[in-house]
């Protein structure tokens, strides 16, 4: 549809609008979006229509919107694409305007959908109604850095920063930003714009949304902190550029000298903690840059590399383990290092350890449920199998689930039951059934329960692999 007859939508919702016929207003408005979910006028002037009408005719109580809110969640599990997800948003946001939970799952489906504009304008009207929620700062300051709004992202993310101090997710986001801040020092978006001469091509880059750095930007740059470092006023200072200087070069790839900058640093500050975890991570990302290569080989019919490969696996697993477990004792209070921890012991066989630390982590509402499915893994191994159930119940009963989450707990539930109560187990497994028949092999499983039911496999021995 051409630019002139959304205009000329537009332009009918305004009228509709001025003359309070909101039904219609919104009707129109909506129009514009099914075709540009990217029309930020459109998506402002729909959420104040939305706003102003039920400002006249009285907001639904918090107590009815419960069996609303309850049935939109429940459609957006069923969904798996990021526009089905926006219109499930789209049509509760209609009866429920001032729902920020909704807003931020709009927005995190326009940006999955690549729709930065719209994603955008959502975040910042969310902003508008909880100016202190840390995710909406943290999501709206990751999509200002894809958009190259770099002084914006910034704001957000420092207020988001010192709301959470201990959410490390948006440290690193901070950090990023800085990075690329770093790197794109001295670059004027305008003239940058002015200097190409086909336009389309500066409209295909700005909306790549990712700021273009080649060999001698990132040398100039790195070039630069080296004369800040050199001529630092003091330890701090120094430690901080040289951090600087290796989040630079991290993002753009050199792993090894952003290492360097980072053991530099940390020979200055033997202490730092946050340090140690940047040099483990560029290790960590070498090994994985490793087994990439050797499974590629392996994959090709290769079995000195298929050999190898295991190897590999083997020795990355045991250095994380040594990173995670200094990470809990350096931040004893850290639930992340404690849920990563546990996640490597687990993977290690050490179950018990792990247990341990799943047991802490479940108290923490962002990791319990996957807490709970570790948990339920691990008193499978050890042939609990009335203890893992509870587990696995535990992560079905502790809040809102995707439909991929639900179905993999309930896929382990079933796993677990089927020594001990085969009835169930396939009880459990026709749930299953009911939402993906091709869930991996639910179908033989159902089969083999139904031909025997009173047998079935142990489901103890060694541990399965971590879940996704």
């Amino acid at each position: 549809m051409s630019e002139d007859t959304l205009k000329k939508l537009y332009d009918r919702g305004k009228e509709a609008f001025a003359k309070r016929n909101y039904d219609y207003a919104i009707d129109l408005f909506r129009q514009i979006l099914a075709l540009d979910l990217n029309h930020v006028d459109a998506r402002k002037a729909l959420r104040i229509c939305e706003m102003k009408k039920y400002e006249e005719i009285g907001y639904p109580s918090k107590f009815s919107t419960l069996p609303l809110a309850g049935k939109s969640e429940a459609q957006l599990r069923m969904q798996k694409t990021p526009d089905k997800i926006a219109e499930v948003c789209e049509n509760h946001l209609a009866k429920d305007p001032r729902s920020v939970r909704f807003r931020l799952a709009l927005a995190h489906a326009l940006l999955d959908g690549k729709h930065l504009e719209g994603a955008i304008a959502e975040l910042e009207m969310a902003r508008e109604i909880q100016p202190d929620n840390a995710e909406i700062l943290g999501s709206l300051g990751r999509a200002y850095t894809q958009k190259g709004m770099i002084a914006e992202a910034r704001a957000c993310l420092n207020r988001a920063c010192q709301l959470k101090p201990d959410d490390r997710l948006l440290f690193k986001a901070r950090n990023d930003l800085e990075a690329i801040a770093t790197m794109a020092k001295g670059y004027e978006k305008e003239s940058y714009k002015d200097a190409l001469k086909d336009k389309d091509q500066a409209a295909r880059l700005e909306q790549d949304q990712h700021i273009k750095i080649d060999n001698e930007q990132i040398a100039s740059s790195s070039q630069d902190l080296d004369r800040q470092i050199a001529a630092a006023a003091s330890e701090r200072e120094k430690v901080k550029l040289l951090k600087k200087k290796g989040e630079m070069l991290e993002v753009a790839g050199d792993l090894a000298a952003a290492q360097t900058a980072y053991q530099s640093a940390l020979a200055i500050d033997k202490a730092d903690s946050v340090l140690k975890d940047k040099v483990e991570n560029i290790q960590i990302k070498k090994m994985e840059a490793s087994l990439a290569a050797l499974k590629e080989k392996a994959d090709a019919g290769d079995a000195a590399a298929a050999a190898q490969l295991k190897s590999a696996r083997a020795e990355k697993l045991k250095f994380e383990l040594v990173a995670w477990e200094r990470r809990v004792k350096d931040r004893p209070t850290d639930i992340v290092a404690h849920f990563e921890y546990g996640k490597r012991l687990y993977a290690s066989a050490m179950i018990d350890k792990a247990i341990a630390e799943f047991q802490m982590t479940v108290k923490d509402p962002k990791h319990k449920i996957d807490s709970y499915l570790y948990l339920g893994m691990a008193f499978r191994y050890r042939k609990l199998h009335d203890v893992a159930a509870s587990q696995f119940q535990k992560a079905l009963e502790s809040g809102e689930l995707v439909q991929e989450k639900e179905l993999s707990i309930r896929y382990e539930l079933a796993k677990t039951l089927e020594p001990v109560s085969p009835q169930k187990a396939l009880d459990e497994y026709k749930r299953i059934m009911e939402q993906d028949i091709n869930y991996k092999d639910v179908m033989a499983r159902i089969s083999e329960l139904q031909g025997k039911l009173g047998g079935g496999d142990d489901a103890g021995g060694e541990p399965p692999p971590m879940p996704e």
